[in-house]
This record gives C-alpha cells, structure tokens and sequence, in this order.
C-alpha cells in the first residue's frame, strides 16, 4: 500500500504551487502596492518581509525561494520602479511649451522686438516652474531615483552596477528631453547658451537647481518661503515660486540675446 502524505492524511487537500514567476510577479506587485506611491527610502528597504509574505498569502519558504534573498527582491523591486524612461521630463517639457503658448497668445505683441521677447520668457518660466515644482516634490520615481543614487554602495557590485546604469540610462533620457525643449525654448523668445557653455550645462545645472528646491517640501520640511513678490511681465509685483527665481537666475547667468 502506497504512504499516504501528510496531507492525504489529514484530509486537506494540497495547496496547488505557484509558478515561480507568477509567484515573483504577485510579490513585486504587492510590494509596490504596499509602498503607496511613496517609492523607495533612502534606505532602499523600506518593506516589511513578514508583511509582504503575509498579504500575499504564500509560504515563507516559497517567498524567500522566489528570489533568494530579501536583498534580492527589492533590487527587483528597484528595476521594477525605474523603467528605462524619463515620465518627468515629458512632463516638464510639456509644461514649459504649454506655458510659453499661453504667455505669447496673451502677449503676442511684445515678440516684436528683444526687450520683449525676454519679458515673456520670465512670464513663461514664472508660470511653468510651480507646477514642475510640485509634480517633482510628489513623485515617487524622482525620490526612488534620490534614495537610489545615495545608496547604490549598499549594493553588491553586480547589482551596483546594473542599477547605476539603469540610473544612468534615465538621467541621458532626461537630459536629451529637456535639452530639446529648453533649446526650442530659448531659440522662441531670442537667446541661446553664452559662448563657452552649452544647453546640456544648461539643463544639468536647472535639474540640480529644482532638485535642491524640490528636497525640503519632498521630505517633510518645507520652505521658509516658497513665494516671494517680485516684479511680473507689466513691472508690478506679481508672486514667483522660489524655484522660477532660482532658474531665471540661471536663464540670466547662462544666456544672452541673439
């Protein structure tokens, strides 16, 4: 006579097995669920494990097997929150030529001489930075970006590496988006990069600056003052959100008219 299971022999009747990479795909899945588009710590391991295990639903052993190690399941997790594209920058882009539209239909005859035409770019640059500001400060990519450049050395060398050209890939992405629609930009109201510089300096210094603008209020400390009255495109006093300012400053250090 054939040895009953343990199973067989209590009457339950054995659980059906996952396959390995539905079981990989339901883990991955429920993690990102669980970080409630907080995207990754600085930490990079922001995730409870008996948690995670525990809302899935599956043995321990078979969760762990999945991926061979905690360490491993959240660089999957990494890779899985940074896909090799840049959303932001299409954002970004779209929002500062969606602003310089606005600025020439309302302003159309101060294009006519140069004077003018750098008014409406500061108009376009007051009104575009807000919103690419607050877009920035709640992204979850831009923080899982963040956290995972400052912690790549928590990484074993080969995943190290594979994360930083994942990082890589997404920041030549950006830069070649933003690029084109700073350029386009500059070349609609009249200027272009001062000798010596280009518009990829350009657009490298403008991340960092909305970056450092953008960090406070991401984590939790906001802004002494985020707005400061400043003069607007008719010489009165108009609100400009700290980060216009701070890339007008720039569009003034690094550009000059045509």
């Amino acid at each position: 006579m054939a040895e009953s299971t343990p199973a067989a022999a209590s009457g339950r009747p054995r659980a059906a097995r996952i396959p390995q990479e539905e079981l990989r795909e339901r883990l991955l899945a429920e993690a990102e669920r669980m970080l409630d588009g907080r995207g990754l710590g600085v930490n990079a391991y922001p995730l409870n494990m008996e948690d995670l295990i525990r809302q899935v639903g599956v043995p321990r052993s078979s969760a762990f097997h999945a991926f061979g190690s905690k360490e491993n399941l959240f660089f999957q997790l990494a890779l899985r929150l940074l896909s090799p594209s840049s959303p932001l920058a299409m954002r970004f882009a779209a929002l500062l030529t969606g602003s310089a539209d606005a600025v020439v239909a309302e302003h159309e005859t101060l294009m006519t001489d140069a004077a003018g035409r750098r008014a409406l770019l500061r108009e376009s640059v007051r009104r575009a930075l807000p919103p690419m500001h607050e877009t920035l400060v709640r992204a979850p990519r831009w923080r899982t970006f963040r956290a995972l450049s400052m912690s790549l050395d928590s990484f074993p060398e080969a995943e190290r590496d594979e994360l930083r050209a994942r990082l890589g890939t997404i920041q030549d992405i950006y830069l070649d988006t933003m690029s084109r629609a700073y350029e386009a930009t500059f070349e609609r109201f009249g200027v272009r990069m001062r000798p010596g510089l280009s518009i990829t300096h350009f657009v490298s210094a403008a991340s960092s600056t909305l970056e450092g603008v953008a960090t406070g209020p991401a984590f939790g400390q906001p802004l002494a003052a985020e707005w400061v009255a400043l003069p607007g495109i008719g010489g009165a006093e108009v609100q400009w959100h700290l980060s216009a300012v701070a890339l007008m400053a720039l569009v003034d250090g690094m550009t000059e008219a045509v």
